[in-house]
């Protein structure tokens, strides 16, 4: 009777194990959150789950990465980082080597681990956020090198990027709703997440003047920076909702001040600039809002065009959509949507990286001026897959936008930009491969979870 005893209570343990973090919001979750898409692909949903649990196992292999002991319960996704610091093509890198992360693939990896509920991983990219995050203002270091592990840099050398730090709290209140109270660190996710919103964002992202979001924490009202000036890749709407959500009550006002300033920006693009098509410029100056100069920042991108920033607006508004069903980010969508799809009749290939704000593609950009080409002046149709995962999320508000989406979906999910790049930099007399699928395949990941309806709102 003892070893019988001993025998069920080892067996209870193992089962309490098993469970210990169970998912509050389990994949796939499509059918069990109310989204607001009018159209979806025609495939069956479990068709769609299957196919993102597919594209997710590549991702996976192709991008996540752990650190050597002793920092091996810390993650990071590995991938291209544009900014150049330390510059990652010289010679004579310093000690803290060239760069391999950086805090928007941290804020990516952890809403992607969080809607898959692979807690271990999630906490493992939590860790690279505590290990580089600012100690007053609870920001992340933008950029995140080989040799930079907790314990060998200050903290505050490196400013923070908008992108990566919104996206991280928007994480952390995805985890919070995932494994509530199961957060292995000294504080909650939510209490970490609230320390995002109410520390750093609101102080230090989003100007009390213009509402207008920020480039980091770094930015000043200095020239060329200014109080006006913004990047439509921070139009990140359904994080600045959940923050309204979360944040202390006399803060909530800013959030949603945000939004409304978003949506103006937009409004006078819309009658101002784009001719209809919904577009946006990579950087926005000006308090009457106007595209940025080209190669604003010292980019190589062109920055008056809609380009290497601009490609995550139709999903951040997608995201938004999808959640809230905001008209005005319906209405913006459908400018975009209807724009694109009668230009690709469905051959989603066709979608190149870089449009003029009327919508005619700028395919010889790079050919000009910029250090970026293409290798003997061909693309593959993978090329620009940041831009057309995004444009056929678009699709999702369209009533007749069903052929169009499974189109798109099929284009999808097949279409892996890993070890395949043909974009090459010259730097120093050097031809090197631009190793950026990182960026494109994780847009596609994360259009596809919103295609799908299994991203959920946190709110």
């Amino acid at each position: 009777m003892r070893i019988l005893a001993i025998f069920f209570i080892s067996l209870s343990m193992n089962l309490l194990a098993v469970q210990a973090y169970p998912d509050a919001m389990p994949f796939p979750m499509a059918q069990k959150e109310k989204t607001y898409r009018i159209s979806k692909p025609k495939y069956s949903q479990k068709t769609l789950d299957k196919d993102i649990h597919q594209y997710y196992q590549k991702w996976l292999a192709h991008y996540y990465r752990t650190y050597p002991a002793p920092y091996d319960n810390i993650g990071y996704i590995e991938g291209h980082v544009t900014g150049g610091y330390p510059d990652p093509w010289s010679d004579n890198q310093d000690s803290l080597g060239p760069m391999v992360s950086a805090s928007e693939h941290t804020g990516y990896g952890m809403i992607i681990f969080a809607i898959m509920g692979e807690k271990e991983k999630y906490d493992s990219l939590v860790r690279l956020y505590l290990a580089h995050k600012h100690k007053e203002n609870h920001m992340m270091n933008w950029v995140i090198t080989q040799n930079h592990i907790a314990g060998t840099q200050e903290k505050d050398e490196i400013g923070s990027a908008t992108d990566g730090d919104m996206d991280i709290a928007y994480g952390l209140l995805m985890g919070a709703k995932q494994w509530p109270g199961k957060s292995p660190f000294a504080k909650s996710y939510m209490d970490m997440a609230k320390d995002m919103i109410n520390g750093g964002i609101y102080s230090n992202l989003i100007h009390h003047e213009s509402k207008r979001v920020q480039l980091g924490d770094w930015h000043d009202d200095d020239a060329p920076y200014t109080k006006w000036v913004t990047r439509s890749s921070d139009f990140m709407l359904d994080n600045l909702r959940a923050f309204a959500i979360y944040a202390d009550a006399d803060k909530k006002p800013l959030f949603n001040d945000a939004i409304d300033e978003i949506y103006n920006v937009l409004s006078v693009f819309n009658s101002e600039y784009n001719k209809g098509t919904g577009l946006a410029s990579d950087f926005i100056v000006g308090k009457y809002p106007r595209p940025a100069p080209e190669k604003f920042l010292d980019e190589d991108f062109p920055t008056n065009h809609y380009s290497e920033n601009a490609c995550r607006l139709p999903f951040r508004l997608a995201a938004d959509y999808l959640h809230s069903g905001d008209e005005r980010s319906k209405a913006q969508l459908e400018k975009i949507a209807s724009w694109i799809a009668p230009m690709v009749n469905g051959k989603w290939e066709k979608v190149v990286d870089s449009y003029t704000l009327d919508g005619k593609d700028t395919i010889d950009w790079d050919q000009a001026e910029s250090p970026y080409h293409d290798h003997q002046g061909k693309r593959n149709n993978l090329e620009a897959l940041h831009f057309s995962s995004g444009l056929i999320a678009s699709q999702i508000v369209r009533k007749d936008g069903k052929k169009d989406l499974s189109k798109g979906w099929k284009f999808l999910r097949q279409a892996h930009a890993y070890g395949t790049e043909s974009r090459f930099l010259v730097h120093e007399g050097k031809t090197l491969p631009l190793q950026d699928a990182y960026f494109k395949d994780t847009l596609a990941l994360l259009n596809m979870m919103v295609i799908s309806g299994n991203w959920w709102f946190p709110g």
